[in-house]
């Protein structure tokens, strides 16, 4: 007998019948975890990319103010000694905003009393800030968890570190 005119037994069908049904369950099984795997990659990937752009916009984000002080010696000061220790009331700002440009200011009085402007450039664990009136410095940078936990002015001869303040800057 050939196998067009051969007949399949009712056993023979229905484990043919079976094994389709595992192949096709199997089938389901693989392309579910390769979905999920997928999903969860994506999720992972957006995770990161939104701490990457949290970590590359945060020094845009806040105005930075003074937190510590350093004089020449490396010993920890008051942040008033660095105006004048009559002053008690001192001050100082630091903001970045998007266009490139920046604001420093530290006085013991308001902004308007010496507020510095210039353009800047963020090069790994530095900022390079050109000033209008001509000079160049460089800000460094302390990280902590790929977050800025610092920014460090010389300014004379003390080293300021600004931290990140909770006033937002809301200059673009």
């Amino acid at each position: 007998m050939s196998k067009k005119t051969k007949k399949s037994s009712p056993e023979l069908i229905a484990q043919k019948k079976e094994l389709t049904k595992k192949r096709k369950r199997t089938k389901t099984v693989v392309v579910s975890v390769i979905a999920a795997v997928v999903i969860a990659c994506i999720v992972v990937a957006c995770i990161l990319v939104s701490q990457y752009l949290d970590r590359a916009n945060q020094i845009y984000k806040y105005v930075w103010t003074p937190v510590s002080a350093k004089n020449a010696s490396d010993d920890e000061v008051d942040l008033s000694e660095i105006y004048n220790v009559m002053y008690s009331n001192y001050k100082g700002r630091l903001s970045f905003n998007k266009d490139g440009t920046f604001e420093f200011w530290m006085t013991p009085g308001i902004p308007e009393d010496g507020t510095h402007t210039g353009k800047f450039e963020v090069e790994d664990d530095k900022i390079i800030a050109n000033f209008d009136e001509g000079t160049q410095t460089e800000f460094a940078l302390t990280r902590e968890n790929g977050y800025i936990k610092t920014i460090l002015v010389n300014y004379e001869d003390y080293k300021v570190y600004f931290g990140e303040s909770a006033e937002e800057n809301t200059a673009d």
